[in-house]
């Protein structure tokens, strides 16, 4: 179901570990489809949580896949990953005018370069 294998979820799971910088928050990250967001976070907490390996990664992953696939056949529907409070809409990247993190980088720089506050 969702056109998806393990194999690509284990592939956006990377992908999105090397790139998560990128977002200001995982909600705005660029997913390829909505079930991966929750697939993906839920990875994340457990890997954390339980020091899984890459083959524990895996079985996760799948039961992961199959539950969201009953629960989508029992008429539930995926929800679209929706953005912190905190966060504006848009998919803000880090770095990007307006982005949480960019403000306090941008005083954090000001502040090393010894320039005063134009604020």
């Amino acid at each position: 179901m969702f056109g998806l294998t393990v194999d690509d979820v284990m592939e956006e799971f990377r992908k999105y570990n090397r790139n998560k910088y990128l977002h200001s928050c995982a909600e705005t990250y660029p997913w390829r489809h909505d079930v991966l967001y929750w697939v993906i976070c839920d990875l994340r907490r457990e890997m954390i949580q339980k020091n899984l390996n890459e083959v524990e990664l895996e079985r996760r992953a799948d039961k992961h896949l199959k539950r969201w696939a009953e629960k989508v056949r029992a008429g539930e529907t995926i929800p679209k990953p929706v953005p912190l409070l905190s966060e504006k809409v848009s998919e803000m990247k880090r770095g990007a005018p307006g982005a949480g993190h960019s403000a306090a980088m941008e005083m954090l720089k000001r502040l090393r370069s010894g320039k005063p506050n134009t604020n």
